[in-house]
């Protein structure tokens, strides 16, 4: 198991990269292919084109847009050997900027389960878990401070597709007060919130799709988890009604996998608990590695809170 602690991390990395694909006109995905180990990271491909990256278009097809502006500079100057704003307003059509790049998007596994699924709402990932095995990590959005996805155990209650969404009262409300059209319910289609796919976990809390693929990896629903339409359509067949979903609380996750320890700091998106470096120093001394870790590259984490487990020994 990976060891765990609280704090908190920067949503701005990879969130920018959806909402920006979304404000070009791109496809956009984060799944990631997960290592098979008890406790392990995740890694994206070693190396992954830009087109790669958001779909079939064709980038250089768009210089209005700087690279920067697409590709977080976060994810690929450190990990290619760029020095820092050299992707810097730089046209997507630059040549070098338009090679085969690789990107630094690793992650925790917070815990293992033989079956189920386990949701950190700080990282804002799921992973599903099938006979022991760790079959995905995908990226969803959680509830907004103010509408707070639910804490705790629950199972899958039922599944349905092309769900008819029945809006809540405390919606219509919400839509009432933004000056919106008020709907009582939205028939399946592009304009329903929960995609193509509902999972229900409690009375009021499920996991689904979106029809607004660009909020994923973000804080922004009114409590229940979105995936990427691609996302939920590759996992509801492998999710049977019963199967456990633990939802936890961790923004600070840390590991030693072989000769590496690994820290990842997530922003406290609920505030609950505040960033700390007395927890790391006291695994650190209960696991003698307190004269390995490269303690600089440690306070670097807390502060910047990026979201990606980085290596620290060394």
């Amino acid at each position: 198991m990976a060891a765990r602690l609280r704090t908190s991390a920067l949503v701005e990395s990879d969130n920018a990269l959806a909402g920006l694909a979304s404000k070009h006109g791109l496809s956009f995905s984060l799944a990631v292919p997960l290592a098979s180990t008890r406790t392990m990271c995740i890694r994206v491909p070693a190396s992954a084109t830009v087109r790669s990256v958001f779909g079939s278009r064709d980038l250089d097809d768009r210089p209005a847009a700087t690279f920067d502006e697409i590709v977080p500079p976060v994810l690929v100057e450190p990990c290619n050997g760029l020095a820092p704003g050299a992707v810097a307003g730089r046209d997507l059509a630059h040549a070098e900027l338009s090679k085969r790049l690789q990107r630094d998007n690793r992650h925790l596994v917070p815990r293992a389960v033989e079956d189920g699924i386990v949701v950190n709402i700080p990282q804002r990932m799921l992973f599903l878990f099938k006979a022991g095995r760790l079959v995905g990590g995908y990226p969803v959005a959680v509830g907004r401070p103010d509408w707070r996805t639910p804490i705790g155990m629950f199972r899958v209650l039922e599944k349905q597709h092309q769900k008819v969404w029945n809006v809540p009262k405390s919606i219509q409300e919400e839509m009432r007060r933004e000056g919106q059209v008020v709907k009582q319910e939205v028939p399946p289609g592009p304009e329903n919130p929960l995609g193509e796919y509902w999972i229900r976990i409690s009375l009021s809390c499920g996991i689904h799709g979106t029809n607004f693929p660009a909020n994923v990896y973000s804080a922004t629903t009114h409590g229940c988890l979105r995936l990427q339409p691609e996302a939920i359509a590759e996992i509801d067949p492998l999710i049977d009604e019963g199967m456990p979903v633990e939802i936890i609380y961790e923004p600070l996750l840390y590991a030693r996998i072989g000769d590496q320890c690994y820290l990842e700091v997530n922003r406290d998106v609920y505030g609950l608990h505040p960033p700390a470096l007395e927890p790391i120093e006291a695994w650190a001394a209960a696991s003698s590695l307190t004269d390995t870790i490269n303690w600089r590259l440690v306070m670097n984490e807390l502060r910047s809170k990026r979201g990606i487990a980085q290596g620290t020994c060394g």
